[in-house]
């Protein structure tokens, strides 16, 4: 006869897990990192097609272009994530690119500090109106941010018109020129070790981003 728990220690046996460095342990292990890193390995792919499809792709010069060219959006990218967790989305990014740019250059003459510092605060001033819109408003994100996307292109092009002394006509404000200075300059398009010092934040950008939201509470509620 089988004893009474004799079922339960069958039970047990079937459902213990494999021994770790088996053939089942080593492809769980497999599946499971595919499945968390999915957008990594769609990455990868994707450097590969397009480095078959076109043998100029991973060619040094290509990528110095890229590390040069690409870091505003990546990191115009990693704000914009966030947002999309949440469900939501900023139609006004490119507006406040303009907007903080415009300050970045007419405030270079006064010092590299200035130039760093109030463009930071004014992107996070127009981001905190539009975050309070959505969260306490039944306005939805889309409507918010497209209104802030208008005003903060005409506020960008009647300050760079103010900032020259004309005002606004239908080819746009004349441009701000940036100060020439070595610091402002090296850091907006200065290199270290060959990697443009935007890469660099850029890169900055993202490890920041993705530990607050692997490891961070904050990061925890956004999911």
């Amino acid at each position: 006869m089988i004893p009474p728990n004799g079922s339960s220690s069958l039970r047990q046996a079937n459902a213990a897990p494999p021994p770790s460095g088996t053939v089942g342990s080593s492809t769980e292990r497999i599946l499971r990192f595919a499945l968390n890193e999915n957008a990594l390995i769609l990455l990868v792919l994707l450097i590969v097609a397009c480095g078959l499809l076109s043998p100029n792709f991973l060619s040094p010069q290509n990528i110095a272009n890229l590390a040069d060219q690409l870091p505003i959006f990546a990191i115009l990218a990693a704000g914009q994530l966030v947002v999309i967790l949440t469900a939501g989305i900023d139609l006004s990014v490119g507006s406040v690119l303009a907007l903080c740019a415009f300050f970045a250059a007419a405030l270079s003459h006064q010092g590299l500090l200035p130039a760093i510092v109030v463009p930071v605060a004014v992107g996070g001033v127009v981001g905190l109106l539009n975050g309070m819109g959505a969260a306490y408003t039944r306005v939805p994100p889309f409507i918010i941010t497209l209104a802030m996307l208008s005003i903060a292109r005409g506020f960008a092009l009647q300050a760079a018109a103010w900032y020259n002394g004309g005002s606004v006509t239908g080819s746009g404000a004349a441009p701000v020129s940036a100060s020439r200075d070595f610091g402002f300059q090296f850091v907006s398009s200065g290199s270290i070790f060959g990697l443009p010092i935007a890469a660099l934040i850029a890169i900055g950008v993202f490890a920041g981003i993705a530990y607050i939201l692997r490891y961070e509470p904050f990061g925890r509620h956004v999911y």
